[in-house]
Parts: structure tokens; C-alpha cells; sequence
């Protein structure tokens, strides 16, 4: 009887070993962020002279994963080279990722040479629109340590943000109808820092 009573004991304590053992398994908590490098290909965006969106995106982008993947983070980019993609096919493929965040990276004009500076784009038609916002806010301070002026955070229904089915933000890294924000996101540095500001965020 005893020995049947301690065999009893024993497995009860193995049970709750083993049940104790799962629960502390590391959950994996690895980020998936998904950086739309605006335009391409046949589409080169804002163009100032010989100076192309496509292309400085492009260049960011690259420089994001580079800085920006790490163990606990996952930077997958739409497009690495100068392919074309609709807005559709970028959609689609966020959404076959279902990643924690999606960033379209772009660049701004204006017929006024005196606009500067940032913007930033959230849609109220995102499913994610409240935890777009927290992550707008977030990269925002981010931004705000860097060169450039912050313009803020707004509001527009772009594709790529109220059809995408995670939280989504539009960053506009500014103007090339800007002279000093023009010689600033052209330039190795420039794109660099920009780089490093939205790793930073990443990592956060």
C-alpha cells in the first residue's frame, strides 16, 4: 500500500515538473516588419531632375535591414531591386506575411520649395488603425531625433494602408522639391541616419 501510495506521489511531482518545465519554454516573440519600398520600376515616384524616389527608398530600405534584422526581428522588403509591383501585388504579399507592422517608405514634393521635413500617414479605414496610431507615435519620437522637422501624423486612406491587414504606417522622408532636404536624403549619410532612426524604432 505504501509503495502504491508513494508511486502515486511520485508521478503527481513528475506531472507538475513537466507542467512546469512548458510553461517556462520561451515563447517566440520574433517581430515580422515588412518595409514597402515605394513605387519602382516603371513607376519612379517624385522625380527632381535626375534624382528618382524609387531609387533613394530603395536605397533606405536596403540600409533597414541591413541595421535593423536581428534575432528578434524580421525585416522582409517588398521589393530589393527595381521591379515593379502594383499596389495590389505589395498588399497581397503583406498579407500572406500577416507581419506585426507594415512600413511604406516614400519621399514628398511641393510646389511650394519652402515645404520640409516629415510626414507620416495612418488610415482610419485599417482594421489595426488604433495600433497604427501607437506605432505612428512611436517612430514619430523616434524621427524627431534626426534632421529632418517633423510635420506629424495624419490621415489619408493610401492602398497600401487601409487594405493592408496589419498595423500600417506611410512615412514621407522629406522633400526633394526641398533644397537641404533634397542634399539630405540623397546623400550617403543622410540615408544612413534615416536608416538608423526607423532601426531604432524596429528594435524598440
Amino acid at each position: 500500500m505504501i509503495h502504491s501510495e508513494m508511486k502515486k506521489v511520485i508521478g503527481l511531482v513528475l506531472l507538475v515538473a513537466a507542467v512546469l518545465a512548458y510553461a517556462f519554454i520561451p515563447v517566440d516573440s520574433k517581430k515580422t516588419i515588412v518595409i514597402d519600398a515605394g513605387h519602382g520600376g516603371k513607376d519612379p515616384g517624385v522625380q527632381i531632375e535626375e534624382l528618382l524616389e524609387k531609387e533613394i527608398v530603395q536605397n533606405i530600405a536596403l540600409k533597414i535591414k541591413e541595421f535593423g534584422e536581428s534575432p528578434d526581428c524580421e525585416v522582409v522588403l517588398l521589393r530589393e531591386d527595381d521591379s515593379f509591383m502594383s499596389l495590389a501585388d505589395r498588399v497581397a504579399r503583406v498579407n500572406a506575411l500577416q507581419p506585426d507592422l507594415m512600413l511604406s517608405l516614400h519621399v514628398n514634393q511641393s510646389d511650394n520649395a519652402a515645404a520640409n521635413g516629415i510626414e507620416m500617414y495612418v488610415s482610419k479605414e485599417n482594421a489595426f488603425y488604433e495600433a497604427s496610431k501607437r506605432e505612428a507615435r512611436r517612430l514619430s519620437a523616434e524621427m524627431e531625433k534626426g534632421l529632418l522637422e517633423m510635420r506629424g501624423i495624419k490621415e489619408a486612406n493610401f492602398f497600401v494602408l487601409k487594405n493592408s491587414e496589419a498595423p500600417a504606417l506611410l512615412l514621407d522622408m522629406g522633400f526633394l522639391s526641398n533644397s537641404s532636404d533634397k542634399e539630405y536624403i540623397t546623400s550617403e549619410s543622410g540615408q544612413e541616419q534615416l536608416a538608423l532612426l526607423i532601426s531604432n524604432y524596429l528594435r524598440e
